[in-house]
C-alpha cells in the first residue's frame, strides 16, 4: 500500500476527501462570467458529479464564482473556486444553470 504526505498527514492513496468519486478526462470546456460577456477556454482535467479541476491556457485569475460549460457533455452548471494553482484550479458545482 502507497502512503502520501500532505502538509504533515500522512494518508493511504486509496483515501480521498470528495463526496463523489471523479473521473480523469481531457475535455473543452468553457469559463463564463460578466452576464456570459466574458469566456475563457479550459480543459477539463478530471470531472466529478460535484466538482472538476479544470487548466486555463495561461495563468489567470478566475473570478470565484462562474459558469463552466463543457459542451460535449450538454452541461452549464455554476461553479465556484476552491483552490487555484498557476493555471490549474479546482471548481465545486453549484446549481445546474440556465
Amino acid at each position: 500500500m502507497t502512503r502520501v504526505r500532505i502538509r504533515g498527514a500522512t494518508m493511504d492513496e486509496d483515501d480521498d476527501r470528495r463526496s463523489t468519486k471523479r473521473r480523469r478526462t481531457v475535455l473543452t470546456g468553457k469559463v463564463l462570467f460578466n452576464n456570459r460577456a466574458s469566456v475563457f477556454d479550459c480543459t477539463v482535467r478530471d470531472l466529478s458529479d460535484t466538482g472538476a479541476q479544470i487548466t486555463l491556457a495561461d495563468v489567470s485569475t478566475l473570478p470565484r464564482d462562474f459558469e463552466l460549460e463543457i459542451p460535449s457533455k450538454d452541461m452549464l452548471v455554476q461553479a465556484h473556486v476552491m483552490w487555484s494553482r498557476g493555471r490549474n484550479h479546482g471548481v465545486r458545482f453549484g446549481q445546474a444553470a440556465d
